[in-house]
Order: C-alpha cells, then sequence, then structure tokens
C-alpha cells in the first residue's frame, strides 16, 4: 500500500495545478500572518472579536484560510485527483496494473488525507510559533466562552481546533471525490462541489459548518456546545467513502 500511495504522490505532484496550488497555500499562508501581525485582532463569529495574543493565535490563522481551503484548495485536488488523470488517461494506465481496484482508491483517499494534514500541521505550528514570536506575550489566555488556560491547555485546545478542521476538509474532500466519481468532467464536478457547500445549508442547518468552518469549531468546542457537527461530518464522510467504492469499482475508466 505504501508503494501504491507513493505511486499517487509522484502522479499528483507531477501535476502543474498541485504545484501551483501547494505553494500558493504557503504563500497565502505567509500573506495571512503579515495580516493578523498588522491588526492583532481577528473574529470568533461577526459577533464576537478577540485581540490576538502569543497563546491564542495559532485558530485564528485558520479561519483566515479556511475559505481557500474549502472552496479551492481541497475541492481542485479532489477533482484533480479523478476528472483530471482520467482526462490525461494516466488514471488508465493506472488501472492496466494487477492491482486490486479498492487499493487504487484507498490509496487516493489516504494521499488526500496525508496532504491536508500535512498542511494543516504546517499551518497550526507557523500559527503557534508566529504567535509566540510576533503577538504580545502573556501567560493564559481564552477561547470562545472557555475557561483560562496557560500554556498546556491552549496547546492542548489548539490541537483540538485542527483535529476538527482536518475533519471538515476530510468531508469536503470525500464529497468532491464522490461528485468526481459521477461527472463527466472537471468543470462539471468543482461547479457540483460548490453547489453541495453552498446548497447544504438550504438541506439543514446544520451544515453549516462546512461555509462557516471557523466559527462551528469555535462553537463546537464552547464548555456548552452550541454546534454539534462531528457525527454529521463522519456520517458525510463514510458515506461518500462507502458510494465512491461502489462507482469505483463499477465504472469503466478503460473505455
Amino acid at each position: 500500500m505504501i508503494r501504491i500511495i507513493r505511486s499517487e504522490w509522484q502522479r499528483m505532484w507531477a501535476r502543474k495545478k498541485t504545484k501551483v496550488l501547494l505553494f500558493g497555500y504557503l504563500g497565502l499562508l505567509l500573506l495571512m500572518c503579515r495580516f493578523l501581525s498588522a491588526f492583532k485582532v481577528s473574529f470568533y463569529d461577526p459577533a464576537h472579536d478577540v485581540s490576538l495574543n502569543s497563546l491564542n493565535t495559532a485558530p485564528f490563522l485558520f479561519r483566515e484560510l479556511s475559505f481557500f481551503l474549502v472552496f479551492i484548495l481541497v475541492p481542485l485536488l479532489a477533482v484533480d485527483s479523478f476528472n483530471g488523470e482520467t482526462r490525461s488517461g494516466a488514471l488508465r494506465m493506472v488501472l492496466i496494473r494487477p492491482l486490486a481496484r479498492w487499493r487504487i482508491l484507498a490509496a487516493k483517499w489516504a494521499l488526500q488525507a496525508i496532504v491536508l494534514a500535512g498542511l494543516l500541521a504546517v499551518t497550526m505550528w507557523t500559527g503557534i510559533l508566529f504567535g509566540m514570536w510576533v503577538m504580545p506575550d502573556v501567560a493564559t489566555t481564552s477561547f470562545y466562552k472557555t475557561e483560562t488556560f496557560g500554556f498546556t491547555g491552549a496547546m492542548g485546545y489548539i490541537i483540538q481546533y485542527y483535529s476538527l478542521g482536518l475533519l471538515i476538509l476530510m468531508t469536503v474532500s470525500g464529497a468532491a471525490q464522490l461528485i468526481s466519481l459521477w461527472m463527466p468532467n472537471a468543470v462539471f464536478s468543482y461547479a457540483g462541489v460548490i453547489a453541495f457547500l453552498i446548497g447544504g445549508i438550504y438541506v439543514s442547518p446544520r451544515m453549516e459548518f462546512l461555509l462557516m468552518g471557523s466559527d462551528s469549531i469555535f462553537k463546537q468546542l464552547a464548555p456548552s456546545p452550541e454546534a454539534d457537527f462531528i457525527g454529521l461530518a463522519l456520517g458525510i464522510v463514510t458515506i461518500s467513502l462507502a458510494f465512491s467504492f461502489l462507482v469505483w469499482t463499477r465504472r469503466d475508466f478503460k473505455g
């Protein structure tokens, strides 16, 4: 399986779009650091602002980047992994190898998770170190309606925050991969993903975590949670994986 994932990574990295997206994200990450250092203020939601300090900056860096992640980077990586390879013929070359189809699909899912986890790890540690070096130094801090935390407690909160952020991104990625298997080309697939993200809130208000991920995470982590999206997100990931498997094993990619 490791060799299949490595092969998938080589094909992903060989695509110019992947390099543009990943390096573009890193550039945007630095730009958002500059933005936060200039104002030293951010928001839990439109009704609650917060002064940034050495212990609480990391979640707000994700907040500034979440739109790009959810609406651009994650959908395009997922769509390109399926529609892009189908159009270019790269997927056909992979499928003629003597490998079980489910292993190839599992490798695609695993690589998406690894790449997204890596990006969030870089973002989290950039936010932590940036806060400690640039923002006003404090010994304690608090987050949305929480108790006061010292350094260890703040780091624990940040890890929980980014873990939920990864869950949201994997929810988007799972839906995008499933839609890509159904749609005939990349443009329609991307449009379908955006329709899913925006239209979901009209199906159920609980789907707002896809549009307002950062706000929903803060509310989920409040002592008395004001949001409850974890079960729903896990359900969407599970359903996406199950249906992707069904489509993947039955579709004729070689024709």
